[in-house]
């Protein structure tokens, strides 16, 4: 027997919309308009994280429940299903979806023309900002250009996680600059691939940087005034290589004022050299690993340095092969 689900009231219909799975919400969503705007009213209080994975895997999920789709080829679909026709106005082939258990399974001989309208209704239908992006090598994406064309797609969408790995040694310049300028408004990002020997990123925009944690590989793109503006908002940055620009800049720069809580990144040269005429203090190592429960650094010695106007105090330490910054830490012995 049909539910008169449309014909409760508002408050009625909000209560049922809640005791739904996120699978069985977005298939009331495809219902009709009128359905579509009665689940968006009553997910607007809702924290659901949405992600994509090479363009052709979405999921989206809340603390009770998760459902995924997936974009493939007509021949590899399964064999047990049910259809329901999607997107026959965005395309001319006719196209369907398949539900099977907690899996939509959509084909398509040409997953490019479903991204965009699939993404779109995804974070329309959840009311999500929370948008995470996985790029990786895949059969499926042709380096650089598929790269370029779903970079420019979501271009428009309010990203908070964007996690790029770049297929090649060697990072098409195109590709970084683009990520670096679109992107800044996302809380997390982590780059991984090398940039062409020579490159410097010149910011094409003065919009701020947003970042909240950056995990870079490679630090060689950025010169030290342009580091300082990106990652200015940055609590947490990590670099994988060693940097070719100052870390003394970074420092003082911290000392100053800056957000920053934890900051890692490789490191050759002497620690006592580096703070050689900055306002630091050498004290006993009292760093301790939050997974062992006692001190995870090296060596025996760390530096405590002071912002000036707030007052944080950060420890700065070698941590097998790594230069550590941290403001997590308890109490201060002093050398």
């Amino acid at each position: 027997m049909p539910f008169p689900l449309l014909s409760l009231p508002f408050v009625a219909r909000k209560e049922v919309i809640k005791t739904l799975s996120l699978q069985e919400i977005f298939y009331v969503s495809l219902l009709s308009l009128r359905s579509r705007i009665t689940v968006q009213s009553s997910l607007e209080a809702q924290k659901i994280d949405a992600t994509i994975e090479n363009g052709v895997e979405f999921s989206v999920s809340n603390s009770k429940s998760s459902f995924a789709i997936h974009l493939k080829e007509p021949e590899q679909l399964p064999t047990s299903h049910e259809y329901c026709t999607l997107f026959q106005k965005e395309t001319r082939v006719s196209r369907c979806i398949i539900f099977n258990n907690d899996f939509l399974f959509v084909a398509t001989t040409d997953w490019k023309t479903l991204f965009k309208p699939l993404m779109d209704l995804l974070i329309e239908t959840f009311n999500t900002r929370r948008l995470t992006v996985h790029l990786s090598p895949q059969p499926h994406l042709q380096y650089p250009q598929d790269y370029l064309e779903l970079l420019e797609a979501l271009k428009s969408s309010k990203i908070h996680q964007l996690t790029v790995n770049i297929p090649s040694e060697s990072l098409i310049n195109v590709v970084y600059q683009k990520i670096m300028d679109q992107f800044r408004g996302a809380r997390k990002i982590e780059l991984n691939g090398l940039a062409s020997d020579g490159f410097k990123y010149r910011s094409q925009s003065e919009e701020e940087f947003k970042w909240e944690e950056a995990r870079i590989r490679d630090p060689r793109p950025f010169e030290t005034e342009t580091l300082l503006k990106i990652f200015a908002n940055c609590e947490e940055l990590y670099f994988d290589m060693e940097a070719t620009w100052n870390v003394k800049d970074l420092l003082q720069k911290w000392i100053q004022g800056s957000r920053l809580k934890e900051l890692e990144i490789p490191y050759r040269d002497s620690i006592e050299q580096l703070f050689e005429g900055m306002e630091a203090k050498r004290i006993r190592n009292i760093w301790k690993s939050p997974e062992l429960g006692r001190r995870g650094a090296a060596n025996d010695y760390c530096y405590l340095i002071k912002q000036n106007n707030s007052g944080i105090k950060a420890i700065i330490f070698l941590d097998h092969g790594n230069l550590r910054l941290t403001t997590d830490f308890e109490g201060v012995d002093s050398d």
